[in-house]
């Protein structure tokens, strides 16, 4: 079977090379990606969590529950 790399559209794969840039493998929360985004990329903040989200859903980041609080995810 032949495994495909999707593509992402080059407005979302701007936003993560700025993320892999700052934070390559390591665990980050959105908190801190909204940080960066908004410095060097000049992003609203209440766009960010759309962002994190297509990035999630086309499979370029993962998520899981942050230790100290729940209610979080790290990415």
């Amino acid at each position: 079977m032949v495994e495909i790399e999707a593509q992402l559209p080059k407005w979302l794969e701007v936003r993560y090379d700025l993320l892999w840039a700052e934070f390559k493998d390591l665990p980050f929360g959105l908190e801190t990606a909204t940080k960066i985004l908004v410095e060097k990329n000049k992003d609203a903040e209440k766009e960010v969590p759309v962002f994190i989200s297509e990035l999630r859903k086309a499979g370029w980041l993962t998520t899981e529950l942050d230790p100290a609080d729940a209610r979080k995810r790290i990415y």
